[in-house]
């Protein structure tokens, strides 16, 4: 009997066993699967065990599947020219590699590293233009070689419906030399404009699995991220030259001090490469379950920090030293690979593996199946935006207690506070229906450029600032940066919307902004987590040819003042009509707006009454410092003489207009050179006599109710005091600008 007890025991351990056998393998293939291989650029790398285990892996995945070259595809220095005698060797470096992939159905993407940009060298861009060349060449045209033409990126391919990949190339930002910006074609000027695009992709994305290329990482336990080991110490000079082993102790030391806390251009410590990856880093954790895949380093490397992977793959054809330690789970010092496979339950693996074939780590990364936001047309079909009013208020962020109001100002805090009714903003029928077509560049708002089917352009533009954007990074987590946010209270969030009629009854060109409210709406894409809920001020942008609009002369072609300054060295015919402008900057000094530096300018082109050339006039835009206060201790002492004399406020009196109007005072040398003292007292009479108090009160009744309750009445009664000591301030500027010529 015990016998048979046996027998059923060992059984069923064996039906058992078979079962799981069948379970095993019917277990479904991955649905999309990315492999990840970086500085593979040893010509030991053609033929490898490494290579041809990736390769038969590539083909078993089949069509769902792509393969990363993470950079550093060439040693020593990328491609060189086709005269180079080390061409034909780096043909065959990078051959081996792409030759993987000729008979895989999946994707291929190749990125440069700092090597492919001949080492960081100055004519590094050069070495990335002709490995791009090879590459496409080789790979039949197919754009695989990304970014392209040396540019930057950001690149967004979707891989599969949930899974998008977003590439990188890190080095354009580190290279010191010449490298192309917008104007030969990138997306891009700054290292800046990288990450505020790529935080556009990764709005665009949100609830998809993401993976972020670059060959830089932004965590790393290896030479890079300044771990070292007692031969850096000893025999510094094998960084170098593999065979330099010079003893020299205690003197060699340095060396690794150095790279681990300040660190030359490719390391994590050097400052340039620390803040691009702090920005980078800080955007990605708004992303949980972001993936970020790099090279760089030679070993393989698994880190989780704030719910984001961090993968370093960097061990294609040579491998170096690397320590667990940080917010490192996985490291190892060998040649080896990567690889994600992504399945149709919502789970993400990552595993790595070594030239010989060996799992050495694996690890789910997450478990979240996609479910796609509500689209813009549900939208429309669901909400009725048409003629709809929202009650709201331009923020609470200013409401302090009044007994700070001695060392803060009172300011304009109530009216930001003041509950106001807005139209709520319907993007697809303002103005025929609107189009996004970039961001703005604003330094303390939020904007947007947008265009109608007639091909007419607006923008958007938040009424709340963010005095952040405007500030160093180093003060921007300390009691500075809230000071200065504080003091946006100053600017009174309606002024702008009053400016028009001013500007009309004074006979100068002006925008005509109105007041919105923009709702959590997802036809705004990218862009509607920065605008949902937003009080916002919309306006036309003066460009291009704007002969609708009356308040810029029907001007049929206008100019940025760069532009229009090219057009009067071309021509000496061309013309800037300078009593127009000694109108507009009078009108700036009545209603004490300070911040007219060149950009807030465009310039309205007309063909001259004398029959040859052009006239230009000017067109102020952005009024958000319109009737700006200065209250407090603290900005008692800001606007001295002194010190930032700009600040002065608009208030009942101005003791030193020419530190008020010092921000334009280039400007005005430069547009105002032919108006003498008569010309001056002429355009100040005019302007009084424009300003009537039926004018000034008409403006500012504009204002909502609660706006004009809590501010109208004291605006009006400054602007009426203003008005009759214009003359004084002004002929002080004059005097000002006379005496101290360029």
């Amino acid at each position: 009997m015990i016998s048979d007890y046996l027998k059923t025991i060992v059984l069923a351990f064996f039906l058992s066993l078979s079962c799981t056998t069948i379970l095993i393998s019917q277990a479904p293939p991955p649905k999309y699967s990315v492999f990840l291989i970086g500085d593979a650029g040893e010509s030991s790398v053609v033929n490898s065990p490494q290579i041809n285990l990736l390769k038969s892996q590539l083909q078993q995945a089949g069509g769902n599947s792509a393969v990363i070259f993470l950079g550093d595809n060439i040693y020593p220095k990328g491609m060189p020219s086709y005269d180079d005698p080390y061409r034909e060797t780096a043909e065959k470096i990078i051959m081996g590699q792409l030759s993987i992939t000729k008979n895989a159905a999946g994707s291929v993407f190749v990125i440069p590293g700092n090597h492919d940009w001949e080492k960081g060298k100055k004519n590094g861009v050069y070495a990335n233009y002709f490995q791009e060349e090879f590459v496409e060449n080789f790979m039949d045209s197919v754009n695989v070689y990304l970014p392209d033409n040396g540019c930057p990126g950001p690149v967004e391919i979707p891989l599969a419906d949930d899974l998008v990949l977003i590439i990188i190339d890190t080095q354009w930002i580190l290279h010191p030399w010449d490298k192309p910006r917008e104007e030969q074609g990138c997306q891009v000027q700054t290292p800046l404009d990288v990450i505020t695009l790529t935080e556009d992709i990764l709005r665009r994305n949100e609830g998809k699995k993401i993976i972020v290329a670059s060959h830089h990482p932004m965590f790393s336990y290896g030479i890079h991220g300044g771990v070292t080991t007692f031969k850096n110490h000893l025999f510094p000079l094998t960084d170098v030259s593999d065979n330099l082993y010079l003893p020299l102790p205690l003197v060699g030391s340095l060396y690794p001090f150095y790279r681990k806390y300040v660190g030359n251009l490719q390391d994590i410590a050097n400052p340039l490469y620390e803040t691009f990856r702090d920005h980078l880093v800080e955007l990605f954790e708004q992303y949980p379950d972001l993936i970020h895949v790099a090279g760089h380093e030679h070993s393989l490397q698994y880190s989780y920090k704030d719910s984001i992977h961090y993968i370093v793959s960097g061990a294609g054809s040579k491998h170096t030293h690397v320590k667990p330690k940080g917010y490192s789970e996985f490291v190892k010092e060998t040649i080896g690979f990567a690889r994600l496979d992504f399945y149709e339950n919502g789970i993400a693996d990552v595993s790595f593996w070594d030239a010989d074939g060996n799992n050495l780590f694996q690890k789910q990364l997450m478990k979240r199946i996609y479910s796609p936001p509500v689209s813009a047309s549900e939208f429309v079909k669901s909400t009725h935006l048409q003629d709809s009013i929202i009650t709201t208020v331009a923020s609470r962020q200013y409401i302090v207690n009044s007994k700070k109001y001695r060392i803060l100002g009172k300011n304009y805090r109530d009216v930001w506070a003041a509950q106001v009714n807005v139209p709520v903003f319907d993007i697809g029928k303002v103005k025929g229906g609107l189009t996004i077509l970039k961001r703005g560049g604003g330094m303390q708002t939020k904007s947007l450029r947008l265009e109608n089917p007639d091909g007419k352009q607006y923008v958007i533009r938040s009424i709340e600032k963010y005095a952040e954007k405007a500030i160093p990074d180093i003060f921007r987590e300390t009691f500075a940066a809230d000071l200065v946010q504080d003091q946006i209270s100053s600017s009174n969030p309606y002024g702008a919307f009053a400016v028009p009629q001013l500007a009309e009854a004074a006979g100068i060109y002006h925008t005509n902004p109105q007041l919105f409210f923009i709702p959590d709406d997802p036809r705004f894409g990218t862009y509607r987590y920065d605008f949902a809920n937003t009080l916002v001020l919309f306006e036309e942008r003066p460009a291009g040819n704007r002969k609708d609009v009356d308040s810029f002369g029907n001007s049929k072609k206008i100019y940025n003042t760069a532009d229009m300054l090219e057009q009067l060295y071309k021509d000496n015919d061309n013309d800037v009509d300078q009593h127009w402008v000694l109108k507009s900057r009078l009108f700036d000094l009545y209603i004490g707006d300070w911040d007219r530096h060149d950009d807030q300018w465009r310039w309205a082109g007309f063909k001259h009454k004398k029959g040859k050339g052009k006239l230009f006039r000017p067109i102020p835009r952005d009024r958000d410092n319109a009737f700006f206060v200065s209250e407090g201790f603290l900005m008692s002492i800001v606007k001295k003489k002194w010190a930032m004399p700009k600040f002065q406020g608009f208030d009942y009196d101005l003791k030193n207009p020419a530190g008020f109007m010092f921000n334009a005072r280039f400007f005005d040398r430069d547009f105002l050179s032919e108006m003498d003292a008569e010309d001056w007292r002429s355009a100040i009479h005019e302007l009084q006599q424009d300003m009537t108090d039926e004018v000034i009160e008409d403006a500012i009744g504009t204002w909502e109710q609660p706006v004009y309750i809590l501010a109208g009445e004291e605006v009006i009664s400054k602007l009426k005091v203003r008005r009759g000591k214009l003359d004084e301030w002004a002929m002080n500027y004059y005097r000002f600008l006379s005496e101290n010529v360029n």
